[in-house]
């Protein structure tokens, strides 16, 4: 009789690569996702074009179409983010097999949104919006929907959160967690309540989660050993992902990353480095 006890692991697995480029990575179940990571327009469309028919779902990071210029400017770069939407819109058309999924800025309300298109054949067949600001300026210049329906690819099991939504959803799943976890939560966002006593941030179906993002700001910089903000960041979504494996029915999440532009006053705690990879439930 084996009376070893049977630990669960502390950890999820993980596989990921530090680089900007084009990356295929692969959800265990057979699906392949496309991450077209880069810093900028023309180093994303660079990179775009080596996408062939077996790319059947190709993902940019967060706001693509809106990089290297500070936010309180995104208003006045419509007309540019709007060309750069039909862009892609015509480009799709050439590869009428591929859905792609591209972040950018969105315009439909007073403020712009932080959205994820959803284009195929030249037209937009979806869209979702970030719910949570990770900074100040974010939430000031954009409309962060917070009653926002979740998100699933149709017919199949994947659904997208934007960047920092993953660490709102992974408070909100928390069971038994004081009231003021969430009221903190809430004010990081901006805001004072939800719509809503049980915002849903993952379709109940989901059990895959892709993550656009621009993982570029960080939280406690006491927490960060001076010039390792990269494994800060490595670290910071290995423990969300858990947090999320542990408490709804998602198994693997998939990251679609970029990094900023470094301007010369940069936070010293702000990666350099994108984390483009999975992280699995073991």
């Amino acid at each position: 009789m084996n009376n070893q006890e049977t630990r669960r692991p502390t950890h999820p697995k993980e596989s990921n690569t530090h680089e900007h480029g084009l990356h295929r990575l692969n959800f265990s179940s057979g699906e392949t996702v496309t991450a077209v990571s880069a810093q900028t327009w023309s180093g994303y469309l660079s990179y775009l074009k080596q996408i062939n028919r077996r790319d059947k779902l190709v993902v940019s990071p967060e706001l693509m179409t809106f990089t290297g210029r500070p936010l309180h400017e995104v208003s006045k770069a419509r007309d540019e983010i709007e060309n750069r939407i039909d862009e892609i819109k015509k480009f799709s058309i050439q590869h009428p097999n591929t859905t792609f999924l591209l972040g950018t800025p969105t315009f439909e309300m007073t403020k712009p949104r932080n959205s994820i298109l959803v284009i195929k054949v030249g037209e937009v067949i979806g869209q979702t919006h970030k719910r949570s600001g990770a900074t100040a300026k974010e939430r000031d210049n954009f409309d962060l929907p917070v009653e926002e329906l979740p998100m699933i690819i149709p017919g199949t099991d994947i659904g997208v959160l934007i960047c920092a939504d993953l660490a709102t959803t992974s408070i909100f799943l928390r069971p038994g967690q004081d009231q003021e976890i969430f009221n903190e939560a809430l004010r990081r966002s901006g805001r004072e309540s939800f719509v809503g006593k049980q915002p849903t941030f993952l379709h109940p179906q989901t059990k895959k989660l892709i993550l656009p993002s621009c993982w570029g700001v960080g939280g406690n910089q006491q927490l960060i050993k001076p010039g390792d903000a990269n494994n800060y960041y490595k670290l910071q979504l290995r423990n969300l992902a858990w947090s999320l494996f542990e408490n709804s029915k998602l198994e693997e999440i998939i990251i679609v990353d970029r990094t900023p532009i470094m301007p010369p006053n940069l936070q010293p705690f702000t990666s350099t480095k994108p984390y483009n990879g999975i992280i699995q439930k073991r």
